[in-house]
């Protein structure tokens, strides 16, 4: 049995967190847009596969530590 809602479910609404209501025994869901299939999730690489592990590990860019003033 549903619980009687007042006023009108507009689609915005299915997908703010706070107003999400998971239905009895259920885990409520997040509301995102799930990406298509041709999406990656990550970032490219550039380095080249012939080099190996260790031309993926020397060419790797380190950010230097900046010391702040206490």
């Amino acid at each position: 049995m549903m619980s009687p809602r007042l006023g009108v479910i507009r689609k915005s609404m299915l997908k703010d967190p706070l107003i999400i209501k998971a239905p009895l025994g259920k885990t409520r869901t997040r509301g995102l847009d799930v990406p298509g299939p041709d999406f990656v999730f990550g970032a490219k690489t550039n380095w080249n596969a012939d080099e190996g592990v260790a031309g993926a590990i020397s060419s790797w860019r380190v950010q230097c530590r900046r010391e702040h003033p206490a």
